[in-house]
């Protein structure tokens, strides 16, 4: 059965592996720092999100990663609403998701936007002003109305 869901401390091994995989090191910082999001067939994780709070309004996804053999089956499309839906949950809204050129396609089909091409209404533009970041490296997701679309996968639109 398929699951999505916060990691557990029992994912860690297997985090560690799917990160050694990916030639990514996972570091003291990232286990303290960083939350993540699995996507799992029983034990076995098939997909990861990681997040960080950036303020109590806004959290940024730093990585989606499904594994190879799993990509085409829908479950980014999953991974992508879980993580969503968990930080709309708990009381983020703002979502900034890291520009990556694997993942930037993917991200404009779910409907996304570069931060960059967003009409910037005040209460986005004085959070992001607060944090000082460079608006061209995320895509921006306001939960709510991400939520409003119908998936991508849903027979009734």
């Amino acid at each position: 059965m398929i699951e999505i869901k916060k990691a557990e401390p029992q994912d860690k091994q297997n985090l560690v592996k799917l990160y050694n995989e990916l030639s990514v090191p996972f570091t003291k910082e990232d286990d303290e720092v960083l939350s993540t999001i699995v996507i799992k067939d029983r034990s076995e994780i098939l997909g990861i999100a990681n997040f960080k709070k950036l303020s109590n309004k806004a959290a940024e996804i730093k990585l989606i990663y499904i594994v190879p053999r799993e990509r085409g089956s829908k479950l980014g499309d999953g991974l992508l609403r879980g993580t969503i839906n968990f930080l709309m949950e708990n009381g983020y809204t703002f979502v900034l998701i890291k520009t990556n050129e694997n993942l930037n396609d993917f991200l404009l089909h779910q409907g996304l936007v570069p931060l960059n091409e967003v009409s910037l209404f005040d209460e986005l533009e004085i959070e992001l002003r607060s944090l000082n970041l460079n608006n061209s490296a995320f895509f921006y997701c306001n939960p709510k109305e991400f939520f409003q679309r119908k998936c991508k996968g849903s027979r009734y639109r």
